[in-house]
């Protein structure tokens, strides 16, 4: 699912496009960056998880995602307050540096996963 939204900040207005990432896109993930270009892409580990918390089998997932996107191009949500009822707010970013330890990144990528992705959209 592709989703475009128009954001408004003090006087300044900016439009990005989010791809709502799930596994079944997997083997579609490069050809969706070539035809869309710059995006930011996001789930909710727990929505796409088989496994209970701390959602360990997405492991791969993020590799994948990393390599045909670049971390600049990736950053965490913790989809609240949805993810509170799931396995609480704290346990969800507990979980994404658990995940993200599985995955040969750099701390540089795990720098832009974790925020800075987040810092040069919002903020340019």
């Amino acid at each position: 699912m592709i989703l475009g939204k128009q954001c408004s900040r003090k006087q300044e207005s900016f439009e990005y496009q989010s791809v709502h990432v799930h596994e079944g896109m997997m083997k579609n993930l490069k050809s969706c960056h070539s035809y869309l270009g710059y995006q930011d892409f996001h789930s909710a580990l727990f929505r796409v998880s088989r496994n209970p918390f701390p959602y360990e089998d997405l492991s791969p997932f993020l590799a994948q995602v990393v390599s045909s996107f670049g971390a600049n191009h990736v950053m965490r949500g913790s989809d609240f307050p949805f993810v509170v009822e799931e396995c609480g707010y704290k346990e969800a970013k507990e979980a994404d540096s658990l995940i993200a330890n599985r995955v040969p990144l750099s701390s540089s990528d795990l720098e832009w996963i974790m925020g800075k992705t987040a810092v040069q959209l919002f903020h340019g």
